[in-house]
């Protein structure tokens, strides 16, 4: 069964998309309606680990951690990440996050892989998060993106492949098992 349903081929804004699918949890790319389906146990379990960890690092600290909140990027455009941190509270309101987190993780599922390291990760490098882990529980592997660390030339990034373990460049000492 897929994770994800695209609907439609017309360009609708998020509040549109939300009128249309009011009890759904959907994804909002280019005016793009992506379904999603509920995750595996496994999938929720290492969220709900990061989450607990991410909440006792970013304890006190003006940057916090949210889990599977609404990042609106533009009116056409709205993610559902698995976890964020958004440093800037001004861009925090009810409904979610208004801008670009500072850090997005997405925890893959067999059927989204493509749609996580393709299609989301461009709109996440174009939109301004400074860095973005892509985590798959099953390989026990994971991606990392950084493209703001303060110390990187304009227009480039740094990827590392890394296995059981992550560690964030821009929140040092940030340091998440991926199995």
């Amino acid at each position: 069964m897929s994770d994800m349903l695209r609907i439609g081929a017309e360009s609708l804004t998020v509040e549109e998309a939300d009128r249309l699918y009011p009890n759904d949890k959907i994804e909002v790319i280019d005016g793009v309606v992506h379904m999603m389906a509920p995750p595996s146990v496994r999938h929720q379990r290492l969220v709900l680990k990061m989450g607990s960890k991410f909440d006792a690092f970013f304890n006190g600290k003006a940057c916090q951690p949210y889990l599977e909140i609404g990042v609106r990027l533009n009116r056409h455009k709205r993610v559902i990440p698995d976890l964020v941190v958004v440093c800037d509270r001004e861009k925090m309101d009810d409904a979610g996050c208004n801008g670009a987190p500072d850090l997005v993780v997405e925890v893959l599922s067999p059927s989204n892989s493509d749609y996580d390291i393709g299609e989301k990760k461009a709109l996440y490098q174009s939109h301004g998060v400074r860095e973005y882990w892509v985590l798959d529980p099953d390989r026990g592997t994971g991606i990392r993106w950084v493209w703001d660390t303060g110390k990187l030339e304009a227009g480039e990034n740094k990827v590392s492949i890394v296995k059981d373990k992550i560690e964030s460049v821009i929140f040092p000492g940030l340091v998440v098992d991926i199995l």
